[in-house]
Formats: C-alpha cells, structure tokens, sequence
C-alpha cells in the first residue's frame, strides 16, 4: 500500500491521517494502533486531509469532491470541487479556499447549516 508522499496530518489529539493509494483515509492513533478507515477513492497521488476548526477532516477526492469527516471517521457533509486538480487550505471559520490547475482562487463554504 502507498501512502500520500506529503506524508501525515496530525490531528489535535495526536491522531495521525494518512491516505493510501488504495483509496483509504487511515486514522492511527498514538499507539500506531488503526482507529478506523474511510474510503475517499483510488488515486496514483494521493492529496493528505486538512484539519481545520474543531477538528474537522477535509479530504479532496479524486472524483472531484470535499469529503468533511468529524475526528471519529464519519461524513459530515461533502461538496463538489472545481474540475482538474485542486489544493485547499482551511480558514479559521471553517471556509475552504481552493487552488485549481489553472492557478485560480475559490472560497466555498459548507452548506447551510453544516
């Protein structure tokens, strides 16, 4: 299994996300030991998960989505991203701004009420 050559994000409790190749988010405790896996779809580049406020995951997939998971491994909500390859990073209010291929900025949000 190959894991994101960004390497880990570390979580605020120590937890440790990584995603395979194989299409997995991996939570790790401080143990080493796994606390659960969440599919995010298979890629030859796998992209780490942001955390942002409260410990929220943000998960670019390759299918061309933002997978929100809470801490404990499950969705919270998900939306669709700009077409081609994408970074983002998470603000303090929870806004996430994307870069795309084509060098542009976005800022999305969550949904209403999320």
């Amino acid at each position: 299994m190959t894991y994101s050559s960004a390497g880990p994000t570390r979580g605020p409790d120590g937890t440790l996300y990584l995603v395979s190749s194989a299409g997995l988010l991996h939570a790790v405790d401080r143990q080493g030991k796994p606390k659960w896996t969440f599919p995010v779809g298979r890629h030859s580049h796998p992209v780490p998960p942001v955390v942002g406020p409260r410990g929220l995951l943000y998960v670019p997939s390759p299918l061309g989505h933002l997978l929100v998971l809470t801490q404990a491994g499950t969705l919270r909500w998900h939306m669709t991203l700009p077409k081609g390859r994408s970074q983002l990073a998470v603000r303090w209010d929870g806004a996430v701004v994307v870069l795309t291929a084509g060098d542009s900025l976005r800022m999305i949000g969550p949904p209403r009420g999320k």
